[in-house]
């Protein structure tokens, strides 16, 4: 049986068995109304049954306080075993249609899990070219601020010749936000969110496939 097969008659069991529990709650209602109408029977009347040995109110109050029993005998049944069966048996489906909707998924959350993992690769890559330059830049950064006789335009200062800020202008917005790294060496991008998401490691051979 296909996924999508699977989930559609999973959608309309839950359907079934909401239904099974919401006439149940009209039942409920139903019942307490008897159990008001009885009541208010019964306060009507016992005055007449009572100080003026009424038949008819008499028989009125018998009658109500059956319908009264009867009601509270039904309500209790319901609250004792049809509606905790019935709450199991809908929560149950529920779960299976929850299953089912993510088993039908699973193929294209799997393929958007490894696209991501693999622009995580080209950002690893990314990033590993921008740590050589900027060590290039830096040796180069030195050397020039060296070379610093105060009319050469720089500002004689350590950081503007490192030019720090210069490069913390130019990140771009994505990196702006980036909160200060947690890790104390450096922790490639597609091996964190491989395990974040739950990707088997992988294999050799694999990247020069990807390649």
């Amino acid at each position: 049986m296909s996924n999508a097969k699977t989930l559609e008659d999973a959608v309309a069991e839950v359907a079934a068995r909401a239904a099974q529990v919401k006439a149940l709650e009209d039942q409920i209602a139903a019942e307490n109304r008897a159990i008001m109408i009885a009541k208010q029977e019964i306060a009507q009347h016992t005055f007449a049954a009572q100080m003026l040995a009424d038949a008819r109110a008499i028989d009125i109050i018998e009658k109500a306080r059956v319908q009264q029993s009867g009601a509270e005998a039904h309500l209790a049944d319901i609250f004792n075993r049809r509606w905790p069966a019935a709450q199991a048996e809908l929560a149950a489906t529920e779960k299976a249609a929850a299953n089912a909707k993510r088993a039908l998924a699973k193929p294209h959350v799997d393929s958007l899990k490894r696209e991501q993992v693999a622009d995580d690769a080209l950002i690893d890559k990314a990033l590993a070219e921008v740590a050589t330059i900027c060590e290039r830049r830096r040796q180069r950064a030195l050397e020039l601020h060296s070379h610093d006789t105060g009319d050469s335009g720089m500002v004689n200062r350590f950081k503007d010749a490192m030019g720090f800020q210069r490069i913390a202008d130019a990140m771009p917005e994505c990196l702006r936000t980036l909160p200060p790294a947690a890790a104390r060496h450096v922790v490639p991008l597609a091996q964190s969110d491989g395990q974040y998401l739950g990707l088997p490691p992988e294999q050799p051979g694999e990247k020069s496939k990807a390649a």
